[in-house]
């Protein structure tokens, strides 16, 4: 059975980096909500109304369905951080017939505000406003116990990571 790994992280927490690497270790397909939010010149990060967050999922499971039928696995990088979101995931995964697994980056709150205010002076990436954020805070559900999860934390080389969960380049994880 194949795989779509659904990253799971607050913003900043380096679910973009992770997941490209993991997309190179085993060259599967890569569905970003924050590229499809982009092409109308969105950013989620500024706020988006609810319809447009739907309109945007389903873009995104259309393009997961698609990808599914190439036999390969995909990788959804997106915040995820709803439980009822990661479930619709999984729903859409076992049509292909695909199963999920949550890729939690578990990154201490301090860190987090480090990196932002680090951006906040590089502009290196596209920020976030305050009121996301603490949204983020507020409403964000870890990964449950009865959820398949690989947890990724922060004392942990990215690269190194990858190579260790994926030692065999197929999806299929070393643990």
């Amino acid at each position: 059975m194949r795989t779509v790994w659904l990253m799971c992280g607050l913003s900043f927490s380096g679910k973009t980096t992770l997941a490209h690497k993991i997309v190179d270790r085993l060259q599967c397909g890569y569905i970003s909500l924050d590229d499809i939010n982009a092409e109308p010149r969105l950013w989620g990060g500024d706020g988006i109304l609810v319809e447009e967050w739907e309109r945007t999922h389903a873009l995104a499971r259309e393009r997961l369905a698609k990808w599914m039928d190439t036999g390969k696995d995909a990788v959804v990088d997106d915040v995820n951080n709803l439980r009822w979101l990661r479930d619709r995931w999984r729903s859409a995964a076992s049509a292909g017939p695909y199963h999920t697994i949550v890729i939690y980056l578990d990154i201490p709150r301090e860190e987090l505000v480090a990196r932002r205010c680090a951006n906040q002076l590089t502009a290196e990436r596209k920020g976030i406003t305050e009121a996301v954020w603490a949204k983020h805070f507020s409403e964000f559900q870890p990964p449950e116990a009865d959820e398949q999860v690989i947890r990724y934390k922060l004392t942990e080389d990215a690269a190194s990571w990858v190579i260790s969960h994926f030692e065999h380049g197929d999806g299929r994880s070393a643990q």
